[in-house]
């Protein structure tokens, strides 16, 4: 049974302004909380967290025009598979402001099928 998962931010910034920081992949740990680290290799980030493990997510889709970039997670340290969304920054409901919508499917995955504290998100 698959779920999604949407995280709803209006910000007090331009969409021109806000796509530029979340384009900046490297640039995560500014804007996402638990980031301390984050390397893009190819067309994958590896997002380093506050309590060691990493999350590696391919990037794909990525529009400028759209404002928005697809991830799917390889690597991530949840009890779920197939978990994949995206990012996009439109226009807010007030002028001069952006909503940024943060949209993620997935499979949840029973515990027990766990392995090393990873699940692979294919």
């Amino acid at each position: 049974m698959s779920m999604t998962v949407t995280n709803i931010v209006d910000i007090a910034a331009e969409p021109d302004v806000v796509w530029a920081v979340l384009a900046d992949l490297p640039a995560t740990p500014w804007w996402l909380p638990g980031v301390v680290a984050a390397r893009v290799d190819g067309d994958v980030r590896v997002c380093s967290m506050a309590d060691g493990q990493e999350i590696h997510e391919r990037i794909g889709d990525v529009s400028p025009e759209r404002r928005s970039y697809r991830f799917e997670h390889l690597r991530v340290p949840l009890p779920v598979q197939q978990s994949h969304g995206t990012f996009t920054v439109s226009a807010g409901p007030v002028a001069g402001t952006s909503r940024v919508v943060l949209q993620t499917m997935f499979v949840p995955r029973g515990v027990g099928m766990r392995s090393g504290g990873y699940v692979a998100g294919t």
